[in-house]
């Protein structure tokens, strides 16, 4: 990941405080990437909070972010001709509650299954059936869109 986009979300995640609205987060992400690239670049993605990332994402709006809650941000950067991406979810100020840790826990054991797939000649339907095996298995393919 280029060190501009690790900026960004370092930067931004450091930041973030109950009180924030997801336009803030927004704001941060971008000023932080042009700082760290050290040239304004073209930010978009998902940048939202508490439901926004029940939802699956989206652009960012007026929802204040809560202490306890999670934070999406789903962004892409162009720089150069570039396009770099990178996802992170968070909680601000708290703790994960359970749950959240039992779907962290199925998104690894789905990449980690998905991962020795990813190699020439695999289709690429493959690889989305042997996730949807572990996220079956756990009783969320519901989330997976």
């Amino acid at each position: 990941m280029p060190s501009f986009l690790r900026n960004a979300l370092n930067a931004t995640r450091a930041a973030v405080r109950p009180g924030w609205n997801e336009l803030d987060l927004f704001r941060s992400v971008v000023d932080s990437a042009n700082a760290a690239a050290g040239e304004t670049v073209t930010v978009y993605g998902d940048f939202v909070c508490g439901a926004g990332c029940e939802a699956g994402g989206g652009p960012p709006g007026r929802r204040r972010v809560e202490r306890g809650q999670l934070v999406l941000l789903d962004f892409s950067v162009v720089i150069q001709g570039y396009r770099g991406d990178f996802a992170s979810t968070f909680v601000v100020e708290g703790e994960p509650l359970a749950r959240w840790r039992e779907l962290e826990r199925a998104c690894l054991d789905a990449m980690s299954q998905a991962i020795p797939l990813l190699r020439p000649g695999i289709r690429a339907a493959d690889i989305h059936r042997s996730v949807v095996e572990v996220f079956t298995r756990r009783a969320v393919a519901h989330l997976y869109p």
